[in-house]
């Protein structure tokens, strides 16, 4: 399991059991595997990345949350802060 990143980054932030395939986090990183490139949409402070960076994923991560954003960041290759409906986002992409 994942540890809790900080308490601070995120009120969205779960521990992810990448082995458990009855939860959606479990479920994603699963099905995304080991190896790949990922673009994240609402990657938060990073609790999925965590987990695909430790599968060998490249993470870029979207996160309209720029506090969190900032936790991701740790994990990512890169994160965008901004909303997805964007033209700014989808021009950084």
């Amino acid at each position: 399991m994942v540890e809790k990143i900080t308490e601070s980054l995120s009120p969205y932030e779960v521990k992810v059991d990448p082995t458990d395939s009855n939860t959606a986090h479990g479920a994603a990183v699963q099905m995304v595997g080991y190896g790949k490139r990922v673009l994240e949409f609402g990657c938060a402070a990073g609790h999925v990345t965590k987990v695909l960076v430790e599968q060998n994923c490249r993470v870029t991560g979207v996160e309209r949350d720029a506090i969190a954003a900032s936790g991701a960041s740790r994990f990512a290759e890169r994160v965008v802060v901004g909303d997805i409906e964007a033209d700014e986002v989808w021009g950084e992409l």
